[in-house]
């Protein structure tokens, strides 16, 4: 990072989850405050973040005098003291007060979980782009999730003008990559974003880190699980098609949006629609592992993308005398709650929907994930199994996808087997899916074979 700086270049710093990203980029900032009188620094970052941030500063620099400037209490007199070195803040706060943080000479632009700036016609971005300092910075352990047009707008960010304008990137790379699969093309890229990225994976530097198993469970539904199941999949089918057959592709893109959702919450969990009354196989499958896990002195991290599903098991491992804790979108001090599941040993589970947990965190107080339903971009999966298997654990790492057999969960699973995602050639990034499903990706994931 140094060595990339003092070259005035943009790098990305593009470790494996666990690897301390952070901590490398404290070090390279009290390197350069050490050396004399700077400019303020900005770091921006998912709001979850910030009190990790905080508490990484004030562990590993104490001397660095910061800020976090978030918040309706926000005032902008709070940067101009001049003793400021860092500012920690937010992708939200940097849209809504563009105009301010451009009036700003900064020294270091650092953003962390920088895929938050993939789309570059979005307002957090064009705001991003056109802020001012000295040295860039970029952190993710996927930074490219989607396709390739990320990675320009990444490079956008650390070094404008390397691939010149959006149409000859896509004319020399994204095509040639993406619909030709050219392999000479992809080598060519890989090299000239070489200089500018560190990526480094576990398996290659923490060799002595526990060892981590996955493994996929096939639950078997129940009779009248999967009747409402297929009777629902058949009306949603139904629905999908008769948009698209009166020419009405932008309803018919709804509709489709529409039943995948409504079948992936169906075959996780059917408590959550009146017509079935029952406990579902994955539900029963889930706390009976829970259940002797946490009997056995393990903890567990659980993984959904329903609300619904949060709340239920929650209230289901209560009623089973289970201590546990519930991080979603609403959770306002994530940090004291990660701190409890830390450090508290009556409590055995911490349940957290996927987008919320799956980045940035650090659980390594559990040894056991559950993934209870599949997303479609296996790198979310990734990332929210590696907030246990990381720096500082002391115990082999084992996850669970659960997938509801002969479901949409299982050709989910499938295509994300079939589809070789073609960023995997210049990052190990991985492609979600659902940008990516043909006609007949579609038909296979609404099918009853």
């Amino acid at each position: 990072l140094d060595y990339v700086v003092s070259h005035h270049l943009g790098a990305c710093l593009a470790d494996d989850m666990g690897l301390g990203k952070t901590v490398q980029a404290i070090a390279l900032l009290r390197k350069y405050y050490q050396e004399g009188s700077r400019s303020p620094s900005l770091i921006l970052m998912p709001r979850s973040l910030l009190y990790n941030w905080e508490a990484e500063l004030r562990r590993f620099a104490p001397e660095l005098r910061y800020r976090i400037f978030h918040g309706a209490q926000r005032d902008e007199e709070q940067l101009k003291d001049p003793d400021l070195q860092i500012i920690l803040s937010t992708y939200g706060t940097a849209r809504v007060d563009q105009m301010l943080f451009q009036s700003i000479q900064w020294e270091f632009v650092i953003l962390d979980e920088s895929q938050n700036i993939k789309n570059m016609e979005n307002k957090t971005s064009k705001a991003i782009l056109s802020f001012s300092s000295q040295f860039r910075i970029a952190m993710s352990g996927t930074p490219i999730e989607n396709h390739l047009g990320e990675l320009y707008s990444l490079f956008a960010f650390l070094n404008p003008g390397l691939f010149g304008s959006h149409s000859d990137f896509m004319k020399t790379y994204m095509q040639p990559i993406q619909t030709e699969k050219d392999p000479e093309i992809s080598r060519e890229l890989r090299l000239k974003i070489y200089p500018f990225v560190l990526r480094r994976m576990k398996a290659d530097v923490l060799r002595d880190l526990p060892s981590k198993t996955e493994q996929t469970v096939l639950i078997e539904l129940d009779q009248e699980h999967l009747r409402l199941y297929h009777q629902t999949r058949e009306e949603e089918l139904q629905a999908v098609q008769e948009a698209f057959s009166r020419g009405e592709p932008a309803k018919g893109l709804f509709r489709l949006l529409k039943a995948m959702t409504i079948l992936r919450r169906l075959a996780g969990i059917p408590e959550a629609d009146d017509n079935y009354t029952g406990i579902s196989a994955k539900r029963e499958y889930f706390l009976d592992m829970v259940d002797n896990l946490s009997s056995e002195g393990h903890k567990c991290l659980v993984f959904t993308n329903f609300l619904a599903t949060v709340d239920l098991l929650s209230e289901d491992l209560a009623n089973r005398g289970l201590a546990n804790l519930v991080m979603t979108g609403a959770t306002v001090d994530r940090q004291a709650l990660v701190r409890r599941f830390q450090t508290d040993p009556e409590v055995k589970v911490l349940i957290m929907t996927l987008k919320t947990g799956g980045v940035g965190l650090n659980l390594t107080a559990a040894d056991y994930v559950f993934i209870f339903d599949p997303w479609w971009n296996r790198s979310a999966e990734t990332q929210a199994i590696d907030r246990v298997h990381r720096i500082g654990q002391t115990k082999p790492v084992f996850s669970y996808r659960l997938i509801a057999r002969g479901t949409i969960e299982e050709r989910i699973l499938l295509l994300q087997e079939q589809k070789v995602d073609l960023v995997s050639n210049v990052l190990q990034g991985d492609g979600d899916l659902i940008k990516s499903l043909s006609p007949e990706d579609i038909r296979f994931l609404l099918s009853g074979n």
